[in-house]
């Protein structure tokens, strides 16, 4: 450890200043969402996601979505498995490390995170977790173990990342066939996705355990409460989502991963050439074990970068569970030893075009909060200057505001509204957790009513306007009414 400490302290450094200019903004601007609104002060659905060992990391990081703290134990914690990773890929040169690391940091995955400030931290332990299982998988047998467990824990924390230990695996097993003969080739690949596989398992059995002992159900979201129940129909499903999402990434924005022609322009260059190694090295390869193995390999690099959809057909995919797919950009570089200068520069370009996407979407979200802001406080005041308001008085919203005279921005930002957790200033205003904004940020402990149909069915209200016009603010039978439609 103590050597690796001293080959790499420079490299995490040098990874963590690239977080700090991808992500600098999101760490010094509280700027939210409508889950974030809502998880304050909470870490989210833990126990009923089969998440229990989020739950368990709030004795390490606070219940609390404190940017500033959050988004340097994220960055602190990337920035270690970044290391982790390219030592595990045998990486040798310096620079190659620094820029294969900044791509890892400022991958669009990591951006999405933050808009979820209050996991933010969880989730980088959850990936560094995924990291140091691969690595010790390749160690030995009792290391296997500790393997096991590391990946048993990144589960209970945040699943989707098991598609980064299989995208790890995967491209070590490629890049080592050379060191093993047909069969050994066969009985390292086995040995090593069983190993996975028993991880998986055992996060099963132990989360079923708990959700029983706590007498908690499973939610729907994401279809959690489904898992271990697909069929075969459902698995053959599930394996042409996959292709459908690899076609995607090179067609469409794709989750933003590939959002601007510059970086499906990089995709469609680094798979082609990728092909191109692979085919040459299945050429050049004597037996025909490993050459089927190594194909085989390469073909499940789609399944395996969205394994999700295997454990659920109908699971609706979203940039925090694409952090596998940065394979396809390491893939080129771990295979081949040539055209350095090359890979490079295709590094630099994607860590410029990430970091860039990345500011785009966190002020895309600082302006939907002070839109949402200056909302919420002009409405705050109206409410308040409204005759017969007073200690005690209910508040009713009803139907949805229509965006009227709201400034639409969107055109602006086009290449950023497929992150997950992407908000418009409309959207955040009319979400979910609207109240919350209200209590949080403008500090208005308001109390609300429940009576949408009693008085949406009276003629007061039916007299009243569409908010903010005038007359859109009334009380009606004690419960003071906003009437944003119909």
């Amino acid at each position: 450890m103590k050597k690796f400490y001293e080959n790499y302290k420079k490299i995490f450094l040098w990874i963590f200043v690239i977080g700090i200019i991808a992500h600098g903004f999101m760490l010094t601007n509280k700027v939210v969402n409508h889950d974030d609104l809502t998880c304050l002060f909470t870490k989210g659905e833990s126990f009923s996601l089969g998440r229990w060992g989020l739950e368990l990391t709030s004795y390490l990081f606070p219940n609390i979505s404190m940017p500033w703290f959050h988004g340097i134990i994220s960055l602190l914690l990337i920035s270690l498995s970044a290391c982790f990773m390219v030592d595990l890929l045998e990486i040798k040169e310096d620079s190659m490390k620094i820029l294969v690391g900044g791509l890892i940091i400022s991958f669009p995955s990591l951006t999405g995170t933050f808009a979820y400030m209050f996991t933010s931290s969880s989730y980088a332990l959850s990936f560094l977790l995924s990291v140091l299982s691969v690595r010790c998988f390749f160690k030995g047998k009792w290391s296997c173990l500790l393997g096991v467990l590391f990946l048993f824990f990144s589960l209970s924390i945040y699943q989707a990342y098991v598609e980064v230990a299989l995208m790890l695996i995967t491209l070590v097993l490629m890049r080592k066939r050379k060191e093993y003969e047909g069969k050994d080739y066969i009985k390292r690949i086995v040995s090593t996705y069983s190993l996975v596989l028993i991880s998986m398992v055992l996060y099963f059995i132990v989360t079923k355990a708990v959700n029983h002992v706590f007498h908690i159900s499973f939610s729907e979201y994401q279809g959690a409460n489904e898992v271990g129940t697909i069929s075969l129909s459902g698995f053959i499903q599930g394996i042409k989502n996959c292709y459908r999402e690899f076609r995607y990434l090179l067609t469409s924005r794709y989750y933003s991963l590939s959002s601007t022609y510059l970086l499906k322009g990089l995709y469609w260059i680094i798979i082609l050439f990728s092909t191109g190694i692979v085919l040459k090295n299945i050429w050049e390869e004597k037996e025909w074990v490993k050459r089927i193995c190594y194909l085989l390999l390469f073909l499940s690099f789609p399944v395996i970068f969205n394994v999700l959809y295997l454990i659920n057909p109908n699971a609706i995919l979203h940039t925090l569970t694409q952090y596998a797919s940065i394979g396809w950009i390491l893939l080129p570089i771990v295979l081949s030893e040539r055209f350095k200068p090359f890979w490079k520069l295709f590094l630099v370009l994607f860590i410029f075009e990430y970091a860039i996407l990345s500011n785009q979407f966190y002020f895309q979200m600082h302006l939907a909060y002070e839109n949402t802001f200056a909302f919420y406080t002009e409405l705050a005041a109206r409410i308040e200057n409204t005759e017969g308001f007073q200690k005690g008085t209910k508040i009713l919203f009803v139907g949805t505001f229509d965006g009227s005279l709201l400034t639409n921005t969107e055109d602006h930002f086009k290449e950023v509204e497929h992150f997950a957790g992407h908000q418009t200033s409309y959207e955040l205003i009319m979400g979910y957790s609207k109240e919350n904004f209200i209590k949080y940020y403008l500090g208005k402990d308001y109390e609300y009513s429940d009576a949408k149909e009693e008085i949406s069915s009276s003629l007061e209200f039916q007299e009243m306007n569409i908010y903010p016009y005038s007359n859109s603010i009334r009380i009606i039978d004690g419960v003071l009414v906003v009437k944003f439609s119909e």
